[in-house]
């Protein structure tokens, strides 16, 4: 599922704990409404694509916001950049196994087909990267 988080998500919003969202009549919101706003801007463009009915949102959703508190967990609590690693992998993998509980393989391959790690590499010039 590392291609749904990919082409989700940009490199910097998987290592950067949230931004606070500012309400000019309150201030910053408490964390967990920051979190609740970035699953549903993460799920809502889901919604045509992967033709998604509403118990289907409401469970992706949950499970986005899941991973983005456990994300933000590990970037607070976690000094080690190795472990932070090895957490986020886990992480990811639970992730992925929760996907395919709540979307159809269908779903799942229509992900696929806009994932960015699908991209075959460009070739390398001939006398690059090669024995000869």
């Amino acid at each position: 599922m590392h291609f749904l988080l990919a082409s989700l998500l940009t490199g910097s919003q998987l290592t950067a704990a949230p931004l606070p969202v500012l309400n000019p009549w309150i201030g910053p919101l408490p964390d967990n409404l920051v979190i609740a706003a970035q699953a549903t801007d993460i799920t809502r463009p889901l919604i045509n694509k992967l033709k998604l009915n509403e118990a289907e949102y409401v469970r992706l959703r949950m499970l986005h916001k899941r991973w983005l508190v456990g994300l933000d967990d590990i970037n607070r609590h976690t000094a080690n950049p190795m472990l932070r690693k090895v957490e986020k992998m886990g992480l990811e993998s639970r992730f992925e196994q929760e996907c395919q509980r709540v979307l159809t393989p269908s779903q799942i391959g229509e992900l696929r087909l806009d994932a960015p790690h699908d991209v075959i590499p460009a070739q390398p010039a001939d006398n690059q990267g090669g024995l000869g």
